[in-house]
């Protein structure tokens, strides 16, 4: 039941750390 959570947190933590890398990137 909570593996389910934690994989979408991981999966929202991704794209928050690719979101934050592609700013760095384009800064």
């Amino acid at each position: 039941m909570g593996f389910k959570g934690d994989s979408l947190r991981a999966e929202s933590a991704k794209r928050v750390t690719m979101m934050v890398q592609g700013t760095h990137i384009h800064d």
